[in-house]
């Protein structure tokens, strides 16, 4: 992971979880990944009664605030 998808992944498990979560309480937690094809992806994973929901939203080349946008769009 180079260091821009590092400073991504660190926003998304730490400061953008917080903001959801106030929003959310039902969501737990916020998965980034990068694809071989470098293809950014946030999960949004909820707690549902039949187990956990996740959510995938396409951020890539976002930066930290189109990503935050992407993603709070969905919740």
């Amino acid at each position: 992971m180079d260091k821009v998808h590092e400073q991504k992944y660190e926003f998304c498990r730490h400061e953008l979880l917080v903001l959801v979560q106030a929003i959310d309480k039902q969501i737990l937690r916020l998965e980034y990944e990068v694809d071989e094809n470098e293809q950014e992806t946030v999960y949004i994973v909820w707690l549902q009664s039949y187990g956990e929901y996740r959510k995938p939203i396409n951020v890539t080349a976002d930066s930290l605030a189109a990503m935050a946008r992407d993603v709070l769009k969905y919740i």
